[in-house]
């Protein structure tokens, strides 16, 4: 496999100011002011290892999110930020720079867009990435993974029309491609736009990094 085509896309971060508690983030089409609202009863500290240990913002602290867009519009919303390294002032966001957010109360998640609006869908998907004008989806459910005999559909891929261009059970991403099995239980490469660039194989063996998805693969 080539090693340039196959490379892992960056963890895309974005860098926040910190005021007074407060944390601003400011694009050039909509400002955001995220204000935590502590819990010391739902607080648990997480760490993440990566190059050093800093503090990683729980996933069930609320924070208090407004968002104003350039025409003075404003939006307020109490979420959960995933991946919101606090030390830092680092807000991890999906590679193609859109803000990825959990309502729990509501039972939805989604993101905020380049304007700073909000796309909610179901609980019933996690998101997993969004790149590429494509929304990649892992089906929420509590049952274990077992590779070796369960051939349901785990993953889809949708566009920001909510259509439906791929099912899968197996998915890892890269910069330039994505390999996933398709209906045929086989392993193929795809491209940026999801079409077939190689023959299909049972197996696949590299000595490149595979992305975090790969746990769900076979390779």
């Amino acid at each position: 496999m080539n090693r340039q085509l196959a490379q892992r896309s960056d963890t895309k971060k974005i860098t926040l100011n910190e005021r007074n508690s407060k944390y601003y983030y400011n694009s050039k089409n909509y400002s955001m002011i995220i204000e935590p609202i502590y819990d010391e009863d739902e607080i648990e500290d997480i760490y993440y290892q990566d190059e050093e240990d800093y503090y990683l913002s729980s996933e069930s602290e609320k924070y208090n999110v407004t968002v104003i867009k350039k025409n003075g519009e404003e939006e307020n919303s109490i979420v959960y930020l995933q991946k919101f390294y606090v030390e830092q002032s680092k807000l991890e966001t999906f590679d193609n720079g859109y803000i990825g957010f959990e309502d729990k109360e509501n039972s939805c998640n989604g993101w905020y867009d380049e304007n700073g609006n909000k796309t909610l869908i179901s609980d019933n998907f996690i998101i997993y990435e969004i790149k590429d004008d494509k929304v990649f989806l892992k089906i929420n459910n509590d049952e274990e993974y077992d590779i070796n005999t369960n051939n349901e559909i785990n993953f889809m891929a949708i566009d920001m029309e909510e259509r439906i261009l791929l099912q899968t059970n197996v998915i890892d991403i890269y910069e330039n491609m994505y390999i996933v099995k398709d209906s045929n239980n086989k392993i193929i490469m795809l491209d940026k736009e999801l079409n077939a660039i190689s023959d299909e194989y049972d197996r696949i063996i590299s000595d490149i990094q595979m992305d975090m998805v790969s746990d769900f693969s076979s390779y």
